[in-house]
């Protein structure tokens, strides 16, 4: 058990939330220090070991939630420091990402304050009860000491698919676990030949190739014949190919615009690019339209008196890898992070 005096470290530039925060804690009896930054938060958990808790808005111009979890998980664990992050209502699709990064917990939107009470666990000064020794919390037996585990699949660069490596075989019996949460990560379009992840890229909507020129249009003047730039050439120089007017002179006998698109591949006019997918694992080339969506989901495993709830989660690849313990984002050990 964390003996610590809880002293709460509050970062967040938003006037009005760090007033109910503040106003909350200070009912509670609860010490507290207040940063603006990322860089003076992170000072204040370096300078200061009595914090055993931090409050932090999830983003704003100074403050990065995501980038200030993965720094302190570096040096303080899930029980040593509690981190909840604050998120708007706009911000839910990065709940999923904080809680990986290494937050505890998540206050969403316009909260109140028996909401943050609940979650910081914090209690006003005039509810406190003694606890009586021979009957600590760690002795109630629903008290759930094993932290959940959400578990995401990762991109496997030989199959060129997203999979839970040894864990797939495990998908189904979590599906029909009525404990295990599933979470909505992200959409993606796979290739319709063989399902396996594809890159995009604008170009040729007749044969898929990449590469593509614009042709240079003509307008003369005299005779109002239009027509790309290649049938003006003659041996004398530039003549309309129309009235056969020779000597041409850009600006005063005609006028040049740009054209449609030429496919250096096959040679077919394009009024526009289209978006075309190249299957990385098939190699086969697909317009964007024509491509399958797949849904990907993540699960969260197990319950436990910190475990929050998150919709709808986002689904990214962590920034960097934090050690040899959190946060390795390796096929062989596919998504596995701890709440």
């Amino acid at each position: 058990m964390n003996t610590k005096p809880n002293k709460i470290l509050i970062v967040d530039d938003d006037q009005a939330t760090q007033k109910t925060i503040v106003d909350t804690i200070v009912d509670t009896d609860t010490s507290y220090v207040v940063a603006t930054t990322n860089d003076a938060g992170l000072r204040a958990v370096q300078n200061d070991s009595e914090i055993s808790q931090v409050i932090i808005r999830a983003w704003s111009i100074d403050i990065d939630a995501l980038d200030f979890c993965e720094r302190i998980r570096l040096q303080r664990s899930h029980d040593d420091l509690r981190i909840i992050v604050i998120l708007r209502n706009d911000e839910r699709p990065l709940g999923a990402q904080m809680l990986i990064a290494g937050a505890n917990d998540l206050l969403i939107g316009d909260f109140e304050p028996r909401e943050l009470r609940m979650r910081a666990h914090i209690v006003p000064s005039d509810q406190v009860k003694r606890v009586d020794p021979a009957h600590t919390p760690q002795s109630a037996p629903d008290v759930v000491s094993d932290r959940p585990k959400v578990h995401v699949p990762a991109f496997d660069a030989v199959s060129c698919r997203f999979t839970f490596g040894h864990n797939e075989l495990q998908i189904a019996e979590w599906e029909a676990d009525p404990d295990v949460k599933k979470i909505p990560l992200d959409k993606i379009i796979v290739c319709p030949q063989c399902s396996a992840v594809p890159t995009f890229r604008a170009g040729c909507g007749e044969c898929g190739g990449a590469w593509t020129v614009p042709e240079t249009i003509i307008h003369h003047y005299a005779c109002a014949h239009v027509a790309p730039e290649q049938e003006f050439y003659s041996k004398s120089g530039l003549a309309c190919p129309k009235c056969r007017l020779t000597d041409l002179v850009a600006g005063s006998d005609f006028e040049q615009m740009r054209g449609c698109l030429k496919c250096s591949d096959c040679s077919a006019i394009l009024s526009e690019l289209s978006m075309v997918g190249h299957c990385l694992a098939c190699e086969h080339r697909f317009a964007m339209a024509d491509g399958i969506e797949m849904e990907i989901y993540g699960y969260q495993i197990g319950r436990a008196l910190d475990a929050a709830s998150v919709t709808p989660p986002n689904f990214h690849s962590p920034r960097r890898v934090a050690n040899a313990d959190q946060h390795t984002w390796q096929p062989d050990t596919v998504g596995s992070y701890s709440i």
